[in-house]
């Protein structure tokens, strides 16, 4: 199997780890948002509402403590009858418990399904059932012209119903601000480590595409600064000088193209060098033979000359 890569290849490698990189810093900091949020949304939905509707069920438990202790200073008139002040008061309390049960309803379906939010509510439901009672009790008590101390244990029993639900629900909204303080510490230590966290870690990014950035520019610039000095090498006749690049790809043709480049030279120069003697040689016969001819030609000339004295000498004297 061929792994050889081209340049092209490994800077978009190198890319791919730096963009991986970046996305799990990125997943893992999206992902401690996301629970920041959730806090924060649980905080909103569910937190903040239940709080709400214990201080609205506080502020109704002030209202029905009030009216109690109207509705225990009535005098004794028919509270069936319409439009009398007992009948009134009546309305008016049941209408306060109603509300208290809305309200409580809203509590119950954003109160966590645990043992002590059932407890309250069960507490809620029973004091509402008890002033409603205490409330009729003392409506027939009045009618019937019951012994004042017989009603005044029923007003009493209902004002301390009052009191009781007030106190009750004032001591949970007090563990509820509690909890909502401490929850809101926890996002806040929590946002401090995630904001930490992403900070750390866009360090830690920055500081590894900054080695892989150095990493990849020294792999190329090594092997390229290798051609550059092979290529000065045989630019001063050097031919016999090989380039050693053992990366597998462009930067390692080209080592193999100069190496080839540089054989063909050191051929063609032996070539030329073995035609240069061969020349030479030549040219070493040429002028042998040159000279050969240069002496065969004077010694013709001095035998011409020889010749024509000896006519001269041997022509008859007139």
């Amino acid at each position: 199997m061929d792994f050889r890569l081209t340049i092209k290849a490994k800077l978009l490698s190198a890319f791919f780890l730096v963009a991986v990189f970046f996305a799990g810093i990125s997943y893992t900091t999206v992902k401690k948002m996301d629970a920041v949020h959730a806090v924060s949304d649980s905080v909103n939905n569910v937190n903040v509402p239940r709080v709400h509707a214990l201080f609205e069920m506080k502020n109704i438990a002030s209202e029905i403590q009030g009216q109690v202790t109207t509705f225990a200073l009535i005098g004794a008139e028919s509270a069936q009858a319409e439009g009398t002040e007992a009948s009134s008061r009546k309305y008016e309390l049941l209408a306060s418990i109603e509300k208290m049960k809305r309200w409580a309803a809203v509590y119950k379906e954003k109160a966590r399904a645990d043992q002590y939010n059932k407890k309250f509510l069960e507490r809620i439901a029973n004091m509402e059932d008890s002033i409603v009672l205490y409330a009729i009790d003392i409506v027939k008590m009045k009618e019937e012209q019951r012994a004042p101390e017989e009603i005044a244990v029923a007003e009493r029993g209902l004002r301390e119903s009052g009191s009781f639900l007030k106190t009750t629900i004032t001591g949970v909204i007090a563990d509820e601000l509690a909890a909502l303080e401490q929850k809101g510490k926890d996002v806040h230590a929590f946002i401090v480590r995630a904001v930490f966290f992403a900070a750390l870690m866009a360090s830690a990014g920055a500081l590894f595409a900054l080695l892989t950035g150095l990493v990849i520019a020294q792999f190329f610039s090594a092997r390229i600064t290798v051609l550059r000095n092979a290529a000065v090498e045989i630019a001063r006749g050097n031919l016999e000088k090989t380039i050693i690049v053992s990366s597998h790809d462009e930067i390692g043709n080209l080592g193999g193209a100069f190496n080839d480049m540089a054989r063909k030279f050191e051929a063609s120069r032996t070539e030329l060098e073995k035609k240069n003697k061969q020349i030479e040689e030549k040219l070493s016969e040429v002028e042998q033979l040159n000279k050969l001819m240069v002496g065969r030609e004077l010694k013709m000339a001095e035998l011409k000359k020889e010749i024509s004295e000896l006519r001269k000498n041997n022509a008859p004297q007139q």
